[in-house]
């Protein structure tokens, strides 16, 4: 899919950032969204994902 992944950081403690439940953040980001729906479709069906938000 071509997008570059950064594990986000916490702002308040040297530490990872973490949702509400606990899951790690991460940030991707692509050089061409025009292909959204299929890059969507494909990250919220791998393994280990719980949600993908805009």
């Amino acid at each position: 899919m071509k997008l570059q992944a950064n594990i986000r950081l916490d702002q308040k403690v040297a530490a990872l950032a973490r949702s509400p439940e606990g899951n790690l953040l991460i940030d991707a980001f692509a050089k061409n969204w025009r292909e959204f729906d299929q890059i969507n479709q494909k990250i919220c069906n791998t393994n280990g994902v719980v949600a993908f938000l805009l």
